[in-house]
């Protein structure tokens, strides 16, 4: 039985695939228990190499390649790939602390929660493994749906890392990633906690976000910079466009 897949998409990442992969192979969970799935979209450096030399030793790992058809859609394929009751989507340039992801994945199962969301910490740290975390009593755990939990927590964010998922309610609700490029993560958010009944958050960092030096965020050169602001303003428009459509389908539900 699969309680769990994890799904990272891979593009160019022989710095960091390394890393990511063994972080989720130290999260307390048996191997037969849950699945690494890596798609690798095009990539031209080494990173499918380090890929099958895991393998070798982990058979719990999979790797799929197509040809560069970008993030999103490669998410997409991931999710269709998937096994696992519940499923967790990691870049390959972040990683995770050790056995954590046995107590969030406890936690879900134990409470048949949709959404399980936990913290992320922006590092520069290469091997932040080890910290040391205390996970709260499970009955102290608030559940909530998930407009109320975006009301009690508005300085949450909306990539998709910070959230454990069940799989069958992405199934039921028909949840998928668009294939705009700059906010598709954000909107696919958006749309999970609307339908949501039954969501949690654990106020831990588990998640380690990299941020490496030529990180797009830190990076002083125009052209990506004004790559950013491009996203952050198509980001707008499409927010817009989904705040509209929801309203008009909620008038639309109101007068039936």
């Amino acid at each position: 039985m699969v309680k769990l897949s994890i799904l990272i998409p891979m593009y160019n990442a022989e710095k960091y695939i390394g890393r990511c992969l063994k972080s989720v192979l130290h999260q307390g969970i048996d191997f037969k228990e849950y699945e690494i799935i890596i798609v690798d979209d095009g990539s031209s450096d080494s990173c499918v190499n380090i890929v099958r030399e895991f393998q070798k030793s982990y058979p719990n790992i999979r790797l799929y390649q197509e040809q560069n058809v970008g993030a999103y859609s490669t998410r997409n394929k991931l999710l269709k790939l998937a096994k696992g009751d519940y499923i967790y989507c990691l870049d390959a340039d972040d990683y995770l602390i050790y056995n954590s992801l046995n107590h969030i994945l406890s936690l879900a199962m134990d409470k048949n929660l949709e959404i399980t969301g936990f913290n992320s910490k922006v590092t520069l740290e290469n091997e932040d493994y080890h910290t040391k975390v205390v996970f709260p009593e499970v009955n102290g755990i608030e559940i909530q749906n998930g407009t109320d939990f975006f009301i009690s927590h508005p300085q949450h964010r909306f990539e998709i890392w910070w959230y454990l998922i069940k799989r069958s309610f992405l199934e039921e609700n028909n949840l998928i990633f668009d294939t705009n490029e700059h906010n598709a993560d954000v909107l696919f958010t958006f749309r999970l906690f609307l339908n949501a009944t039954r969501v949690a958050h654990v106020p831990i960092s588990l998640h380690r976000y990299f941020q490496s030096s030529d990180s797009i965020m830190r990076s002083t050169n125009d052209m990506q910079r004004k790559k950013l602001l491009v996203n952050f303003y198509n980001m707008i428009v499409d927010f817009n466009w989904f705040i509209g459509n929801y309203q008009k389908d909620s008038r639309k539900n109101n007068h039936q």
